[in-house]
């Protein structure tokens, strides 16, 4: 069995492709997208984000799936010695990114806001599941919030009997397990200069996903990887999705 399901989340289009399971399991997909959204969007008074960012200075408890893409967005900033920076928030409110993509307009303006950056000063307390930011510091995952939802709906997914999945989040892709006709996943990678140049890859995934906090979201452009999440647009490039091997 071969299902797929296309819907909006997290500010962008999601395609979810199964191959295996029961049909539930698209249901589940946007089940567990929409809890995720609830948790990290900053658009939302009552998710885990805005209360980390509300709570600037003091520990404030999250769930496990917080704490962990509070932890890769710190390993990205690591890694990339700053160039990924997860506490831009008060940047791109004061350049206008206030709202959602969907209130956003030609006319929005920036608005004020204190918040300044400094991503090394947050802790984190994995045993305590608790995290806090410096006062006066705002947390914004941007993509590695997507990249890391891919990431879980293709654990939970082959969790509950799917074998094989393929996520695509706004761009951020992870594919897992059997490929449609039991073959390997297609994907095309844009040329960022050039739309009309993709380079095409083959997936063909492992037993499992990894297991949380061991891998996050990255680039893989390796045919016959055990496990890849990449970050791209799936083909064929208009569709945004993960393409049938025919």
């Amino acid at each position: 069995m071969e299902a797929e399901s296309r819907f909006r989340a997290m500010g962008s289009d999601v395609h979810v492709i199964i191959v295996g399971g029961s049909l539930r399991l698209l249901d589940l997909a946007r089940e567990l997208i929409d809890e995720l959204e609830d948790r990290w969007s900053r658009f939302r008074s009552t998710s885990e984000i805005s209360l980390l960012n509300d709570r600037a200075g003091t520990p404030v408890r999250m769930s496990a799936p917080t704490v962990e893409l509070v932890q890769h967005a710190l390993e990205g900033a690591r890694i990339t010695q700053g160039r990924y920076d997860p506490t831009v928030l008060g940047a791109v409110i004061r350049a206008g990114y206030d709202r959602t993509f969907e209130l956003l307009s030609d006319e929005s303006r920036g608005t004020d806001s204190p918040l300044r950056g400094g991503f090394e000063g947050i802790e984190v307390d994995a045993a305590a599941s608790t995290v806090m930011l410096p006062r006066g510091v705002g947390f914004d995952p941007g993509g590695i919030g997507k990249g890391y939802a891919a990431d879980l709906l293709v654990r939970e997914l082959r969790r509950h009997g799917a074998a094989g999945v393929c996520v695509n989040v706004g761009g951020d892709l992870r594919a897992d397990g059997e490929g449609p006709g039991s073959g390997a996943w297609t994907i095309s990678i844009e040329h960022p200069l050039d739309p009309k140049a993709t380079e095409l890859i083959g997936l063909r995934a492992g037993p499992s996903p990894p297991a949380p906090g061991s891998a996050g979201p990255g680039v893989q452009r390796t045919t016959g990887a055990t496990t890849s999440s990449i970050p791209g647009r799936a083909c064929p490039p208009e569709a945004g999705s993960c393409r049938r091997p025919w």
